[in-house]
């Protein structure tokens, strides 16, 4: 049985369980399970977490005892009084058992006014609930001057969350030279190992050299991309996974390859 999300009015909908059509299909499934068993021990670390961003996917293939899916359920577009949120209106496909976290990126150009900061963290955790996440992240690459703004709001969504975890994704940087994500009122950090800009390969040397980030909060996480270089980073428990393009069951076993047989 998977879980099928299908969203295809202007407000996201809850997932429904449907069964799997093709009995073809759920053979090829299981075969790709059993597969890559000799890989992913479902006890072991670390845990993967496929970002499945603003675009049709059809992750029925992961096994969820070991792979999380981190579903993008919007993008909120943030001016100095207001707002708007597109929400997610992509299908989806997963298993029922996969657990979720809810993805929101924020956009700014200035730096909000504090009146907004109340109804925006409600916006954030609204855009993910139809998705039942057992976790929420913010995606925001604030800049200097955004980041008392982007303190107050995770205060606000620290109270917000419930049960759930908070997280965010960082800019490497941010584990590095400039880790004032140190205090933040988060779970995790995941610092981003890709689209680095110029440091990235000075980056990538570091943690070739150092195999962990300097900032502890950062520690356990990394995100990587499939289309860039990676770098080990020794006690990973979370991986998270970025593709440009929608993943496929051969995107998705030759990404954890690369990952498992980093030195």
């Amino acid at each position: 049985m998977i879980a099928t999300t299908r969203v295809q009015a202007r407000l996201p909908i809850i997932c429904t369980t449907a069964a799997i059509a093709a009995s073809a299909l759920g053979a090829g499934i299981w075969m790709f399970r059993d597969d890559l068993a000799e890989i992913l021990e479902p006890s072991a670390e670390p845990h993967y977490y496929l970002w499945a961003w603003r675009r049709a996917e059809d992750l029925s293939f992961i096994d969820p005892a070991r792979v999380k899916v981190a579903l993008w359920t919007g993008t909120i577009f943030v001016g100095d009084d207001d707002f708007h949120v597109e929400h997610r209106l992509n299908p989806i496909t997963y298993p029922t058992q996969a657990e979720i976290v809810g993805v929101v990126r924020l956009e700014a150009t200035g730096v909000p006014d504090d009146g907004i900061v109340a109804p925006l963290a409600d916006a954030i955790i609204a855009a993910s609930r139809p998705f039942r996440p057992v976790e929420h992240q913010v995606d925001f690459d604030a800049r200097l001057s955004q980041r008392d703004f982007y303190r107050r709001l995770l205060d606000a969504l620290r109270v917000r969350t419930g049960e759930a975890k908070l997280s965010i994704t960082a800019l490497a940087s941010w584990c590095f030279y400039d880790d004032w994500v140190r205090a933040l009122p988060v779970d995790a950090v995941v610092p981003m190992i890709y689209r680095m800009g110029p440091e990235g390969d000075a980056i990538r040397h570091t943690l070739y050299t150092e195999r962990e980030f300097p900032a502890p909060v950062c520690a356990g996480n990394i995100g990587y991309s499939a289309d860039e270089p990676l770098a080990p980073v020794d006690g990973l428990r979370r991986v998270f996974l970025f593709h440009p393009k929608p993943w496929t069951e051969h995107s998705f076993r030759a990404m954890i390859e690369k990952v498992e047989n980093l030195p």
